[in-house]
């Protein structure tokens, strides 16, 4: 190639680099200040970031897909300590190797070092047929981020417990579910001997969710006397008006009765002074529960499913009967003239309750 051609070359390359120099100069994004860039960045999270997110790891979705733009968003994402507050995991919907030992422990330490001591979401659900990479991963996860977690909700095997107790210096909020592997007729555990230690020493916690009819309360050994909010599915009678026993700082309880097997008798009654919200969905036709409870403070009663006809059922009418001197609110999905007549010397409001607890 002629000289004279290689420096026509070599000026058309220093003229297109200019150009693109000169693009770049002026995109929009890249001449904002770094801290508006970093903010615009938690705003592309999915949810909060105090909340729990999208599973990870998920390229296509931030935070990681704000690594893979180019080096300058690269740093600020890492920088961003916002980003990484909140971490979701699946077995279900991660490959399995992700979970390897090495890989593992090397993606939780960056991931803690980028949240930079922030307070902390954590989401561990599904199983895995392999009981000691289940131990492994939650050992890993406690080990690393215990001392920062505020909620934590974990839906998975009772044999990956083991005898992991860590320390929740700041934990506030805990929702516990059992899965088991469906893939495996075989999967399903016994209940634990012994209650499962590894949340008691947790003083900040206010808030349990316990997700299924497989985490009952006698399962885990909680702070429950610390308990402000309190959310159980599955239980009998019995079990409800125990938790409610062991919980006497509760101001919020939601919970769903299921069927049993005949009257559960022999309960001692029992009354809640510091409750101040009942919300229960019944799933069966023995309302011993009603004749077993008192709530001199009560202010919210909802109850979202129960039959019609039983209404009118004699412990029903007697148990809101004592809550009218303090009841404010009242939700049923229908209501009796005997109830009103009950609730008519009162300033209770009614109202048909949502669909969802959520709403």
């Amino acid at each position: 190639m002629s000289t004279a051609k290689s420096v026509e070359l070599l000026k058309r390359q220093h003229a297109l680099e200019h150009t693109i120099s000169e693009c770049a100069l002026f995109y929009p994004v890249l001449s904002l200040p770094t801290e508006i860039i970093s903010e615009v960045f938690v705003h592309c999270l999915v949810h909060k970031p105090n909340h729990f997110g999208s599973f990870i790891p998920f390229t296509n979705l931030a935070p990681f897909l704000l690594l893979r733009v180019c080096r300058k968003w690269r740093a600020i994402a890492i920088a961003t300590p916002r980003l990484w507050q909140s971490l979701r995991l699946d077995f279900y919907a991660i490959p399995l190797r992700f979970f390897d030992a090495e890989n593992f422990e090397s993606f939780i330490g960056d991931w803690v070092a980028r949240a930079r001591s922030l307070p902390l979401s954590l989401e561990l659900r599904g199983s895995t047929k392999s009981e000691e990479q289940g131990k492994r991963v939650l050992s890993t996860l406690f080990n690393h981020l215990a001392p920062w977690l505020e909620r934590l909700k974990l839906d998975t095997s009772f044999a990956f417990y083991d005898q992991i107790s860590p320390t929740f210096p700041i934990l506030r909020q805990l929702s516990l579910g059992i899965r088991y592997d469906y893939e495996d007729e075989h999967d399903y555990q016994d209940p634990p001997d012994n209650p499962i230690k590894t949340f008691s020493a947790a003083p900040l916690l206010q808030e349990v969710c316990l997700l299924s009819s497989d985490a009952l309360p006698q399962y885990f050994a909680l702070p429950w006397d610390m308990l402000k909010v309190l959310s159980a599915e599955g239980l009998d009678t019995t079990a409800a008006v125990e938790v409610l026993r062991v919980s006497p700082s509760l101001i919020r309880c939601q919970c769903t009765l299921l069927e049993t097997f005949g009257t559960q008798n022999n309960i001692a009654p029992f009354s809640h002074p510091t409750l101040k919200t009942f919300d229960i969905e019944i799933l069966n036709t023995d309302y011993t529960l009603f004749e077993t409870l008192a709530f001199p403070n009560l202010e919210t009663l909802i109850i979202r499913y129960i039959r019609s006809r039983d209404m009118d059922h004699p412990h029903i009418i007697r148990f809101v009967s004592q809550l009218a001197p303090s009841l404010r609110e009242f939700s049923a999905p229908t209501v009796t003239l005997s109830l009103l007549q009950t609730l008519h010397t009162s300033s209770c409001t009614y109202r048909v309750p949502t669909s969802s607890r959520n709403s």
